[in-house]
Order: C-alpha cells, then structure tokens, then sequence
C-alpha cells in the first residue's frame, strides 16, 4: 500500500461513529470519480480492444455507484 493510501486508512482507524461515516463516504466517493475518470479514458482511447470494451461496458455501473455513493454524502450533511 503506498503512503497516501496507507494515511487514509491509519485515518479511518482512529474515527467512530458519524466522524468515520462521513470520512468513508467521502473517500468512497472520491475513489469513485478517480475509477470513472480513469474507465473514460480507457474506453475513448486504450490500446487493447478487449479491455477498452470492457471499460466502455463497465463505466455506467461504475458511474451509478458514484451517484449512490454522492447521494450518500447528501445525506450525511444534511444529517
């Protein structure tokens, strides 16, 4: 694991309650725009075809979850 990723984690472990669920949920939905982002790219102009494909027909999937995931957030700042 590198070290932001480790630092995100050593974070997550010292948090309960509403603090955690609001720090997952963020970090959840920010790995989830990074894994669009990156599908996008990979879909318009990856250079194996089988995999560009995949991409292309994994991203809505990985798009809906993002939407949950900021829907989530919503919920927790309004809460």
């Amino acid at each position: 694991m590198d070290s932001s990723h480790q630092s995100k984690l050593d974070k997550l472990k010292d948090m309960k309650g509403a603090d955690f669920t609001k720090q997952y949920r963020s970090l959840q939905v920010s790995a989830h725009k990074d894994a669009v982002s990156l599908f996008e790219r990979y879909a318009k102009g990856g250079d194996n075809e089988k995999l560009k494909s995949w991409a292309a027909k994994t991203l809505p999937d990985l798009k809906h979850h993002l939407d949950m995931g900021q829907n989530l957030e919503k919920q927790t700042a309004t809460n």
